[in-house]
């Protein structure tokens, strides 16, 4: 539970932004309850700092985790995002779903496939029909399924990785359960957690 959490409190500093400059670095789709949904994933500058919704960090030796977070439009009200305390972003007006994963690698970043639950790795898929860090039923944590994780690789401190994932998330809150199908994700260009957090 501390890693899912830590991955959360990734995903509040790791907010989108766009203006102009900004860089898509790749898109999340999936079916979600039936409807297909797309994602995007950015990179950019708010008010002069740099932001990324993908990042990656070692927190100890032999272990890289990643932070990837995609909201349905490239066009996130900025304006009104503001930064709290601890580097925690406010995601000001929008109120769009989002969709997040969590990429827990240990050793040399590899191909890997993972069946959750799992007492070996942290990886999962979080979906918000909402995005809120303040209500916990709209946030729904993958309880069964599958992730593949079929491409990775980290070149001049940037990490590129591609895959698919599947399963049932259930709300942290409500108890509420979600399917998800068909669920794939690319990107590259991800920075180093430490390139966007001051």
């Amino acid at each position: 539970m501390r890693v899912i959490i830590a991955f959360l409190s990734m995903f509040t500093v790791a907010t989108p932004a766009n203006q102009p400059g900004t860089d898509v670095l790749g898109t999340i789709e999936a079916t979600v309850d039936g409807a297909r949904m797309e994602f995007y994933i950015l990179a950019g500058e708010i008010r002069g700092e740099p932001y990324a919704s993908a990042t990656w960090h070692e927190p100890r030796e032999g272990r890289v985790l990643a932070a990837v977070s995609g909201l349905d439009t490239p066009t996130p009200p900025l304006e009104t995002f503001e930064r709290g305390a601890a580097g925690a972003m406010s995601l000001g007006d929008y109120h769009g779903p989002a969709l997040s994963l969590a990429l827990d690698m240990s050793g040399e970043p590899r191909p890997f496939t993972v069946h959750l639950p799992s007492d070996d790795n942290s990886s999962t898929v979080v979906f918000m029909p909402e995005a809120t860090m303040d209500d916990l039923d709209l946030m729904f944590l993958l309880e069964t399924g599958v992730l593949t994780v079929s491409e990775v690789s980290i070149s001049s401190g940037h990490l590129r990785a591609s895959g698919t994932f599947s399963g049932t998330v259930r709300s942290m809150g409500s108890g509420r359960t979600i399917e998800i199908a068909d669920g794939r994700f690319a990107f590259e260009g991800a920075p180093h957690l430490s390139e966007i957090t001051p």
